[in-house]
């Protein structure tokens, strides 16, 4: 049988017939943490600067420019990181997880996608796509359009990027709504490369 394991510690596994195995891994790297150190480029058709440094990575409506604060479209996150040989031996795995994002990702290493992410946990092996020393990481994270709609409702005709018959406040003849408003938007973290290793039972 195969086991994945995703930190080191005594292991026991029982099998059909009552028996017991047991195992210890000890010799995997703790996961790393990615949060600090992006860069992020945004579509300045739709209000934002073209790119950005964010030291800490935080809601795009938490940020003190409008143009990000109320941005509605594609974040491209990206940066390098480094690999360690020892991460890719056989039997390795590495897994990327994003953490909390909002709303929709897609992974890309070294020009190669990993797959889109919808729902928790935004999570993907990336093992194949890696190698040792310097690799590229992009996440592209797509939001909601409320929030551009939030800023353009603040905005004179002139100057806003969107339109829309909905109404603000989000009531209709029939129905009483609360009124628009941003909700978090962005790649949220905690971004963490997390090792795992496979460990082969004897019967």
């Amino acid at each position: 049988a195969a086991v994945q394991c995703w930190q080191n510690g005594n292991y026991s596994l029982e099998d059909g017939n009552g028996q017991t195995k047991t195992f210890n891994v000890n010799k995997l790297a703790p996961p790393v943490n990615l949060d600090s150190n992006w860069v992020v480029d945004f579509d300045p058709n739709w209000g934002a600067p073209p790119e950005i440094k964010m030291p800490n990575l935080k809601s795009w409506t938490d940020h003190e420019n409008d143009g990000i604060k109320f941005y509605s479209g594609s974040g491209f996150y990206h940066k390098n990181i480094d690999i360690s040989a020892a991460w890719l031996e056989k039997g390795r795995s590495v897994y990327l997880d994003l953490g909390d994002v909002r709303e929709v990702a897609e992974i890309v290493v070294n020009g190669h996608s990993a797959g889109v992410l919808w729902k928790p946990p935004f999570r993907a092996e990336i093992t194949s796509l890696l190698k040792p020393g310097v690799n590229t990481l992009k996440i592209q994270v797509i939001n909601l359009w409320i929030n551009r709609l939030t800023g353009d409702s603040k905005l004179p005709d002139d100057q806003k990027y969107t339109r829309t018959n909905i109404r603000s406040d989000g009531s209709t003849a029939m129905v009483k709504a609360e009124p628009w408003h941003i909700i978090p938007a962005g790649l949220l973290g905690p971004v963490r490369l997390i090792p795992s290793l496979k460990i082969h039972v004897r019967d």
